[in-house]
């Protein structure tokens, strides 16, 4: 299970023949199905049992014994079906967490915190809690994500309308973005970019 990023990516190196079945989560749907304190899985990649305890093996064992990939995404929708009867309700601060998500990370915060009516502080402490990242954080690797993901998507789309299309202020502001939550220039890991996720889902 890789938790919320908010800055470095985790990289994960397979060999021989691997069949791959992801399933990506909303902001705060992990907190909400099992309770946990999102922070405990910042930037960690860690076993599912670790997190879900004996619903990991649940979960192991109806995708893996499904035939077929529609098979398998059946059995994770029942699985998680079975999950959401025994959790809590959804919340504002899973609202505002996937109106953050919609909207690239291009809301301000205070609008967000109006809109959830708690103060200032309960909605940075809850919503640190239930995502992983800080609002402010979580805005910021979700527009770099949507950076990332139209040059991908459009590689012959110039970059200024990138930046400009994803709510940076110039190329300057990318490229320290870049450094913050990579650690890296924009050219020194072009050729990582096929490789690259933060928060889709």
């Amino acid at each position: 299970m890789v938790g919320p990023q908010g800055s470095r990516r985790i990289h994960i190196y397979a060999s021989g023949q691997v069949h791959i079945f992801n399933i990506l989560l909303q902001p705060a749907a992990l907190h909400r199905l099992v309770g946990i304190d999102m922070t405990s899985l910042i930037n960690e990649g860690i076993a599912a049992r670790d997190v879900l305890g004996r619903y990991a093996g649940l979960l192991s064992d109806a995708v893996r014994s499904a035939t077929d990939f529609a098979s398998r995404i059946a059995a994770a929708e029942n699985w998680f079906g079975m999950m959401l009867e025994r959790s809590a309700p959804d919340d504002r601060i899973g609202e505002a967490s996937r109106s953050l998500l919609t909207a690239r990370g291009n809301v301000r915060i205070d609008t967000l915190v109006k809109q959830s009516g708690l103060s200032p502080r309960q909605f940075q402490r809850r919503f640190t809690a239930q995502v992983g990242l800080s609002p402010k954080l979580y805005a910021r690797t979700t527009r770099f994500d949507h950076a990332l993901t139209a040059h991908r998507n459009q590689p012959a789309k110039p970059w200024t309308n990138i930046i400009h299309d994803a709510g940076y202020y110039d190329q300057a502001h990318f490229i320290r973005e870049c450094h913050a939550l990579v650690g890296l220039r924009p050219s020194q890991f072009i050729g990582d970019w096929d490789n690259i996720f933060f928060l889709h889902g």
